[in-house]
């Protein structure tokens, strides 16, 4: 029975460590689209050009993790 019952501890566990890795994902993912929003209203090339790097180099970092 305990076995059993640390088994589904550290499931339970492991789970929300990766919910919360989601969650922060989902975070940035948010603060990047109102970023682009906020520059497509000003008219902000500079600001967009960095953002689209930004997100480029953290797609490549990614992919190689």
């Amino acid at each position: 029975m305990k076995p059993r019952l640390v088994s589904v501890l550290c499931i339970l566990a492991a789970a929300q460590t990766f919910a919360a890795y989601i969650a922060a994902d989902e975070q940035r993912l948010w603060e990047r689209e109102r970023a682009y929003w906020q520059y497509v209203e000003t008219n902000n090339l500079a600001s967009y050009a960095n953002l689209c790097s930004l997100c480029r180099l953290l797609d490549n970092l990614q992919l190689a993790g």
